[in-house]
């Protein structure tokens, strides 16, 4: 849905790790709200959050998920929703 589409396409836009991992957090709740929000599992979110970001035409998702892991190594931001 569009929500989903406005949250992915703020991942470019921040420039920290932390800001990044909120991004996807807000987009997997975007994900959830649009499946039903009633206990989606991973094994639904996964699926829709790919197919996302395979139709986002984002300039360059692998290097946004890459700095994403290697600066985000802070297990206390894991630990909370962020970390999802």
């Amino acid at each position: 849905g569009p929500a989903q589409l406005t949250a992915i396409h703020q991942l470019p836009v921040q420039r920290t790790a932390r800001g990044k991992l909120r991004c996807l957090v807000n987009t997997l709740e975007a994900i959830a709200a649009d499946l039903g929000n009633d206990g989606v599992a991973s094994d639904d979110l996964m699926p829709a959050l790919c197919d996302l970001i395979a139709h986002a035409d984002l300039q360059a998702p692998a290097a946004e998920i890459a700095f994403t892991k290697r600066f985000c190594r802070d297990d206390r931001l894991l630990l909370v929703a962020d970390g999802y």
